[in-house]
């Protein structure tokens, strides 16, 4: 007797061909339940099962049965609730953000001779600029006399407080500027225990500046204060007593004040983010020139194309900056040290550099390696005011104008 198949119903058809479509683990074990079965699906074994045939494609069915189930019960446990309409339309998303990369915590940092940092306790990672929000709230600090308007023929303050170095002469000059410190303090001790002298720019708001500030003094490092500024992204805060286009001048100026006053011993600002503030010009004549009354100098962050720091300060008579390499927009190692091939480049071909970098530990890696290599690459490191002064020199008014620095993208 000739062995037939009977056309199978139409739900089992439909079954299969469903099959493709399950979750991997429910093909998984639609294949291991059949495994053990297939050699007695051939025709002689088969037409040897006699009366177990009807049972054991009944099993056959019930196992491929459970497979199917399982794979249905997991698209299903796999798909998320639709929202009611009126929730969906409430919660606009906002344009994508590029995201946000924490720096983890430095664990056991060596205590600081000869001036200890204070209490770690609630410290909070810095930010870098432009890139995500002000996170901790700032710890006080007694207020410090700040540098006060300087009488007639009296020694600016950036000049009085300059680090001394000696002139490198024909030495292509470089200085590295750290930003966005005194918030972790963990990574601002790792910072002061690079070989200087760098330039620290500690951020207006942290907390416990003066001992901070009074450490990386003592190590032969340059300060600045970091002060906030309005950026062009809304979702971005650059912390609190921002300094913001269209405010009044005198609401600039008390800010702006109230920084200066967070420590001694600077010799001047550079913008924290500020794409959109340091662009405005009427906002950016009040700072300037409050700080050319005290006199300070200014270093420009350059996180736009658009600032017009340099012509104010060129007309005014500023002692000014720019920076000219970014150090870590992508906080790797490889990154970074592509950059700082990128800075001694830009130094022997205009004489001087400026980078800006921050906390990351990349970064911080990376300095540790090449800092040591500048004198036999014939480069100097040189804090930020030994670059104002050759242009001051030079210029009249300290802007380092020997070529355009490039914006940051």
């Amino acid at each position: 007797m000739a062995f037939t198949i009977k056309k199978p119903p139409p739900w089992l058809v439909h079954a299969i061909d469903r099959l493709a479509e399950l979750p991997i683990h429910a093909r998984w074990f639609a294949r291991q339940a059949w495994k053990p079965l297939a050699p007695w699906f051939s025709r002689s074994r088969w037409q040897a099962l006699g009366p177990w045939r009807a049972p054991l494609l009944g099993f056959v069915l019930l196992a491929f049965g459970i497979g199917l189930g399982l794979g249905v019960g997991a698209m299903v446990g796999k798909r998320k609730p639709t929202p009611p309409p009126s929730e969906t339309a409430a919660l606009p998303s906002p344009p994508a953000q590029p995201a946000r990369q924490p720096i983890p915590t430095v664990r056991n940092a060596p205590p600081i001779p000869p001036l200890a940092l204070p209490n770690t306790r609630g410290a909070q990672s810095a930010v870098a600029p432009e890139s995500g929000p002000y996170v901790g709230t700032p710890i006080p600090d007694a207020v410090i006399n700040a540098p006060k308007p300087v009488p007639g023929g009296q020694m600016a303050a950036w000049l009085r407080n300059a680090v001394p170095f000696a002139d490198p002469g024909k030495k292509p000059m470089v200085a590295v500027v750290m930003d966005d410190l005194g918030l972790d303090r963990k990574r601002t001790y790792r910072t002061l225990t690079l070989k200087g002298p760098l330039t620290l720019a500690f951020l207006a708001y942290s907390g416990e500046l003066a001992a901070q500030t009074a450490a990386g003094r003592a190590r032969g490092h340059e300060l600045i204060i970091h002060v906030p500024m309005e950026p062009l992204g809304p979702y971005t805060d650059p912390g609190p007593d921002v300094l913001l286009a269209g405010m009044s001048p005198d609401d600039i100026r008390t800010r702006l004040r109230r920084a200066l006053d967070r420590f001694p011993g600077y010799v001047g600002i550079n913008n924290h983010m500020g794409s959109k503030f340091t662009a405005d010009r009427s906002g950016m004549a009040v700072v300037l020139t409050e700080l050319k009354a005290r006199g300070l100098l200014f270093l420009d962050s350059k996180t736009t194309g658009g600032s017009v720091a340099a012509e104010i300060a060129r007309e005014i008579g500023l002692p000014f900056a720019e920076r000219n390499v970014f150090l870590d927009n992508e906080p790797s190692l490889a990154a970074v040290e592509i950059q700082l091939y990128k800075l001694e480049e830009y130094a022997r071909q205009y004489g001087h550099a400026i980078a800006i970098g921050h906390p990351h530990d990349a970064t911080l890696d990376a300095l540790e390696a090449w800092l040591p290599t500048l004198e036999k690459s014939g480069l100097a490191l040189v804090p930020l005011s030994a670059i104002v002064k050759r242009h001051a020199n030079g210029n009249g008014n300290g802007a380092t104008s020997a070529a355009k620095a490039s914006a940051r993208p």
